[in-house]
C-alpha cells in the first residue's frame, strides 16, 4: 500500500515543489472528474471511439504498403517538370 503524500511533502512527480503547490490540485480535479463519469457511459463511448478508429484505419490503409508507395512514385514521375532557366 502506498503512503499518502502530505501537503508539505515533496511532490512525487519529481518537480521539486511541495505537493500542495504542484500536483495536489491536479489530483483533486482528477478525483472530481472521474467520480462524475458514469462507468457504463464511459465504456460505451470508448467502444464507439475504438470502432471508429479501427474502421478509419481499415479503410485508409493500403492492403499492400508497396502498392501505395508505387503509386506515389509514379505520380511523382508523371508530374510535369518545371523548366528552370539559369
Amino acid at each position: 500500500m502506498m503512503k499518502e503524500v502530505g501537503r508539505n511533502d515533496p511532490c512525487p512527480c519529481g518537480s521539486g515543489k511541495k505537493y500542495k503547490k504542484c500536483c495536489a490540485q491536479k489530483s483533486s480535479m482528477e478525483r472530481r472528474t472521474f467520480s462524475a463519469i458514469d462507468p457504463s457511459s464511459f465504456q460505451s463511448s470508448m467502444s464507439r471511439i475504438t470502432g471508429m478508429v479501427s474502421k478509419t484505419l481499415r479503410e485508409n490503409t493500403p492492403k499492400a504498403p508497396a502498392e501505395g508507395l508505387e503509386k506515389k512514385i509514379h505520380q511523382k514521375d508523371s508530374s510535369p517538370k518545371e523548366d528552370k532557366e539559369t
